[in-house]
């Protein structure tokens, strides 16, 4: 088992660009209808949602940004009028949907939502992957927990109840994620040590063993209770990496501030021509782009990138170099 905190420690080049994300409907966009209200049952999950099952009798949600601003699983700015804790604004971390689960309800209950996949292709064993998956918790939940996280199995996992899965997360988050504005990076490399074929993500812990911390951001109304987290954008990639010492370009370019935040500068030993910079997430997805004759030194905006881990791709005459990078406030 792996334990993680927002820092994760990877080697310093990362070949992942063209690396295959194995999480079908990766950011919940592929949808065979469009629910208008909150889900009452694993079946109208399903019904609603393709490749992705309720991995135990809990009601994951399903939120939207293209459904009419009345129903109350809209966002970012739900309309719902009750007074449990399901209410807060997001933006969708990609596209224009994401789900909600519940992580704890109330002690001594032990109730849980989980969401499950199966994976494109199973994990090969002995190879590196790199498992993340972004959360939110909703604003007027009562409480935040502290073991969020990804389980991988050979098999479905499944439960009859709501009750807690008694299994142990390979990846998961053992600090409290309190942030209720911004999309918060869980992520973890692992070598397989199985065919892996099913990811399934939630609190694996009962409720004697899961830790809350109270929102400071809660209703505190009557039913405004547990622990409820929004999640978006799950990606498993395989990744192949060399040190240092190993790249042969007769160049080399730094990349600063580590971690960065408003911007991104570049800075090279010589001159570089035709030079092409593309920055990506960990899912593959492209958010800048631009191409210069020649360049030594840049600097690129970063401001309107989340929070999260980034690999930058500098691709000139002499070749291509790729940094991991980490934005953070």
């Amino acid at each position: 088992m792996k334990t993680i905190s927002l820092i994760v420690s990877l080697l310093l080049f990362i070949q992942l660009t063209k690396a295959q994300n194995l999480v079908p409907n990766f950011d919940f966009e592929d949808l065979i209808s469009e629910p208008c209200g909150f889900i009452n049952s694993s079946t109208e999950f399903e019904n609603s949602m393709n490749t992705w099952q309720v991995a135990n009798g809990g009601t994951p949600d399903i939120f939207l940004s293209s459904i009419e601003q009345t129903c109350w699983n809209f966002q970012p700015n739900s309309s719902y009028p009750g007074p449990i804790g399901l209410k807060g604004s997001q933006d969708p971390h990609s596209g224009d949907s994401f789900v909600g689960l519940f992580a704890f309800t109330i002690d001594g209950l032990d109730q849980r939502d989980y969401v499950q996949v199966e994976l494109s292709s199973p994990m090969q064993t002995g190879i590196e992957y790199i498992v993340e998956f972004y959360v939110s918790l909703a604003d007027n939940t009562e409480f935040s927990v502290d073991d969020l996280g990804a389980y991988l199995s050979t098999n479905a996992i499944s439960g009859l109840d709501d009750s807690p899965l008694d299994y142990e997360a390979q990846v998961h988050f053992d600090d409290f994620v309190t942030d209720t504005e911004n999309w918060v990076q869980i992520a973890d490399t692992i070598i397989a040590d199985e065919n892996f074929e099913f990811i399934t993500i939630g609190n694996f812990n009962d409720d004697a063993n899961t830790s809350t911390q109270e929102n400071p951001g809660s209703a505190g109304c009557v039913g405004c209770y547990g622990a409820y987290y929004f999640i978006d954008d799950i990606s498993i990639s395989p990744l192949s990496s060399t040190t240092i010492n190993e790249i042969n370009f007769d160049t080399k370019i730094k990349v600063y501030p580590i971690p960065f935040y408003n911007f991104i500068l570049l800075e090279s030993e010589r001159e570089l021509k035709n030079v092409s910079i593309s920055v990506f997430d960990l899912t593959g997805r492209l958010h800048i782009t631009s191409q210069h004759s020649s360049f030594m030194e840049m600097r690129i905006d970063s401001k309107s990138l989340p929070n999260g881990y980034y690999l930058i791709e500098i691709e000139h005459d002499k070749g291509i170099e790729q940094r991991k990078i980490l934005k953070s406030n």
